[in-house]
């Protein structure tokens, strides 16, 4: 038989699991469910959908930006031009 004198007991974990509830989130991720078991070809609009949200719109502002960002630097450039060399 063993003699204990001073038995250490091991800390107990944290164990902590926050609850966090997302309505919007439920929803959507419902309706995308639905979505993908409904018979329609939904999953076509679907990638309709996604192909104009980051495809060509995309591509198209960027292109719309750079244009006007040239454009900012032309007429800065002029107008330098007119004040030290005229």
């Amino acid at each position: 038989m063993r003699l204990v004198f001073l038995k250490f007991n091991k800390p107990r974990q944290f164990d902590y699991k926050p609850l966090y509830y997302d309505p919007k989130k439920e929803e959507q991720e419902q309706r995308l469910n639905r979505a993908d078991d409904s018979p329609d070809g939904s999953s076509v609009v679907k990638e309709k959908i996604r192909e104009k949200w980051h495809g060509d719109a995309d591509d198209s502002r960027r292109k719309k930006a750079r244009n006007g960002m040239l454009i900012y630097v032309l007429i800065v450039l002029m107008l330098l031009y007119i004040i030290f060399f005229t």
